[in-house]
């Protein structure tokens, strides 16, 4: 039988668009301390939530763009909310830990991937994300 899950495309914003994660220069994200937190926190995903993967994300200086699988899911047991809020919380607390001002917007963004070309497109927009980031006026989003 083959395994039913749900892949999300995610966005989670900082509070106010405060550049907490690094900056972009010459087309390279360079991550400042907060952004390793959230490096090593998406990749923990995995390993805290056994049927979570996480195959595809982006670190930029003011959000965190993110495709999450979900596998399972006629168990009902994991929501794209546990996950976002366990993360968010992991985060938050390392941020403290460390005694880094920082915060997180309260809500976030997701959308179900509902094709293999829709996720094609997720792809190449986080891939030039960074590279589109230069490019842009408005760094708000």
């Amino acid at each position: 039988m083959m395994e039913v899950y749900i892949l999300y495309f995610v966005t989670i914003c900082t509070r106010n668009h405060i550049h907490y994660f690094g900056e972009i220069s010459d087309g390279q994200m360079r991550l400042s301390s907060m952004g390793e937190i959230v490096c090593a926190n998406i990749m923990d995903i995995p390993f805290h939530v056994s049927n979570v993967d996480i195959p595809l994300y982006a670190v930029m200086p003011n959000h965190v763009h993110l495709v999450v699988a979900i596998s399972g899911v006629e168990k009902g047991t994991t929501t794209l909310g546990s996950v976002i809020r366990g993360f968010k919380a992991g985060v938050t607390k390392q941020a403290k830990e460390n005694h880094f001002s920082f915060q997180w917007q309260s809500r976030y963004y997701d959308r179900i991937v509902r094709s293999q070309e829709e996720l094609n497109r997720i792809g190449e927009y986080i891939t030039n994300n960074v590279v589109k980031w230069d490019l842009e006026c408005n760094h708000d989003h």
